[in-house]
């Protein structure tokens, strides 16, 4: 598929017919941007509309060996909360992913600003979780491997022992991944009128431990770019100008600025790629490799089960 028929065709024209008016670092980043894009749309803009997966509502081991398969039961576990943690990053990037392509075809910047800040976010907290799944995961293989290959009754041990440590440390990782929250949701409930009783939530992460982290290994600028999608989001002069249609000179001491629609406006569109092309690169790069990395994830893991839904059937 070509890029063309992808990201809005009227901002492309207006960057090649104007390339000499941006920022030769503007232009490679948007280059990026769009070699990137093919990737995005069909990750996550032209998934399906709709995906079901099964959720399980108990992880106790107890509880679980009545109904499924008992020797592969806590990959069962994990495999499903890998699931989870896979869609669900899919699906909220899809949604605003969506609404960022609509904007960006109205020439609404301003909105497709707002929107490429909150993917970046979703991708980054979903990154930072997912590097340290990925990392056990290798570890528990190299583990695994080690403990098939030794003659040692007592190494044998060590290692599955070892080993299952670690798959609750992903265990852990995933499920606080799914489940954490800055709310109180037993006292919002009950607020409501719900009287319920919920275990204790686990905290969220803060994005600029995440970004901290993640720049670290992507090599990417993510605190750089995070701060400047923030001037132009949050109700500072940066968000200000993504409203501003256009400026001519009027009289001395006096401009008239245009503010508003900006659909089919070269100039906004030129701004946004001169100001922005880097923070959607970054944002589009990551969800592409985050995608791929987590599909993999959940196919190796998905090995050890013997059959979709791991259901002991005798």
């Amino acid at each position: 598929m070509k890029v063309e028929t992808i990201f809005p065709s009227w901002i492309l024209d207006v960057q090649k017919s104007n390339r000499g008016k941006l920022a030769p670092q503007s232009q490679e980043f948007f280059r990026k941007s769009l070699e990137c894009y093919p990737c995005f749309y069909e990750a996550f803009l032209n998934c399906p509309r709709t995906t079901e997966i099964g959720v399980l509502n108990n992880h106790n081991p107890l509880d679980l060996e009545k109904k499924y398969e008992t020797s592969t039961l806590f990959h069962f576990i994990i495999a499903n909360l890998s699931e989870t943690f896979h869609f669900v990053f899919v699906y909220q990037t899809r949604e605003l992913g969506l609404a960022m392509h609509d904007a960006l075809e109205r020439g609404a910047f301003y909105t497709a600003v707002i929107l490429n800040r909150s993917i970046f976010e979703v991708v980054c907290t979903s990154y930072f979780t997912f590097r340290r799944i990925e990392d056990k995961f290798k570890q528990s293989q190299c583990l695994l491997r080690a403990a098939v290959k030794t003659r040692s009754k007592e190494e044998q041990r060590k290692n599955f022992l070892k080993y299952n440590q670690i798959l609750y440390e992903i265990y852990s990782l995933l499920f606080r991944a799914n489940t954490s929250t800055s709310l109180n949701w037993e006292e919002h409930f009950n607020k409501l009128g719900y009287a319920i009783k919920l275990p204790e939530s686990s905290k969220r992460l803060h994005i600029h431990d995440v970004l901290e982290d993640i720049e670290k290994v992507s090599k990417l600028p993510l605190m750089k770019v995070y701060d400047l999608m923030s001037e132009f989001v949050h109700p500072n002069f940066g968000s200000k100008t993504m409203v501003i249609n256009t400026k001519r000179p009027h009289m001395q001491y006096m401009d008239i600025v245009v503010l508003g629609d900006n659909s089919g406006n070269a100039e906004a569109a030129l701004y946004y790629i001169d100001q922005l092309s880097e923070s959607l690169y970054c944002t589009l790069t990551l969800a592409c490799s985050l995608h791929e990395r987590s599909g993999k994830f959940l196919d190796a893991i998905f090995k050890f089960i013997p059959s979709p839904d791991n259901r002991n059937l005798q």
